[in-house]
């Protein structure tokens, strides 16, 4: 009988991937059940701005103090569409992070096309820890 050999990166790839995938998971849930726990006073802005987006019926409101970057920088544009659908702008906030999660996820993998599946593995665990949650961190942003 042959065994099968496996090389202990095989063994690192597995880990990595698990540990992915948990983390994955764990921020999925938590930006399903959690956002609405951890609310602050640029988390509610951003909220009342996607919420005044959907009753005007316009991307750049009249009369709205754009102080930064015009929110071009987190999802909410993408959870535009998913609050007219719901009508929950929490939820929809939720559902539009963890599509941005993919969306960072996916060109982490793109980038190291054709590499060793290590190096993807090793750098999305790194970049996705939420090593803090408050405001302005980038696990809220």
């Amino acid at each position: 009988m042959k065994i099968l050999h496996k090389s202990k990166w095989d063994y690192v790839k597995v880990a990595l991937t698990v540990i992915l995938t948990v983390q994955f998971c764990l921020i999925a849930y938590s930006n399903l059940t959690m956002i609405g726990k951890n609310l602050d006073c640029d988390t509610g802005k951003l909220f009342n701005h996607i919420a005044e987006m959907w009753r005007q019926k316009a991307v750049l409101l009249p009369n709205w103090d754009y102080l930064t970057t015009l929110e071009w920088d987190c999802g909410s544009l993408l959870a535009l569409p998913i609050y007219m659908v719901t009508g929950d702008i929490i939820l929809s906030f939720g559902i539009s992070n963890i599509l941005f999660l993919c969306g960072f996820l996916y060109v982490i993998f793109y980038l190291f096309k054709g590499e060793d599946s290590l190096y993807p593995l090793l750098c999305a665990n790194l970049l996705i820890i939420p090593y803090r949650v408050g405001m302005l961190d980038y696990y809220n942003m």
